[in-house]
């Protein structure tokens, strides 16, 4: 059972980045199942408690919800500042892929592939950033970061919380 949950979870993960990258939005009944068959996972799947996991959802969809109220704030003052028009960094469905990341792999687990998501997307936006042909075309960079944060998931469903438990101390 726990691994075609996992191959449910992999496909759907799939179909998630895949949408973001080529549409630039995600379907929100689909970041609902995403969320629905990473919880079944992390019952099944990685042996989670209940609490685990919801404290998880909670913690990475407060970070998330955090980033996109940060990311419009940060944007709204850049167009008044060089009157460009700035988009957004972080979308709702990053929000909502982070708070499904948490709801799978629990508090540490969910901590870890946000963060390691995050710095990803952050290297990639970076990248992208710094080939932009001029200064006006550098503040209208945009990238898809929910394949990141994808990314960051895969690294925790391979390794585990090993790297959040390691700069935790433990």
């Amino acid at each position: 059972m726990s691994t075609s949950l996992l191959v449910s979870l992999l496909l759907i993960w799939a179909l998630i980045a895949w949408q973001d990258l080529t549409t630039r939005h995600v379907f929100f009944w689909l970041l609902l199942v995403n969320l629905g068959v990473g919880i079944v996972y992390g019952l099944y799947g990685l042996q989670r408690l209940v609490i685990d996991l919801a404290l998880g959802g909670f913690i990475a969809y407060g970070l998330g919800d955090l980033l996109f109220r940060g990311g419009i704030a940060y944007a709204r003052s850049q167009r008044k500042r060089l009157a460009v028009d700035v988009p957004t960094p972080f979308g709702r469905a990053d929000v909502w892929v982070l708070a499904a990341l948490g709801s799978t792999f629990g508090v540490l687990g969910g901590l870890q592939a946000c963060l390691l998501g995050l710095l990803i997307g952050g290297l990639w936006a970076l990248i992208k950033w710094q080939f932009a042909k001029t200064r006006t075309a550098r503040w209208q960079v945009t990238f898809a970061y929910t394949p990141s944060l994808l990314m960051g998931g895969l690294i925790t469903l391979w390794l585990g919380p090993v790297l959040i438990e390691r700069l935790l101390g433990g």
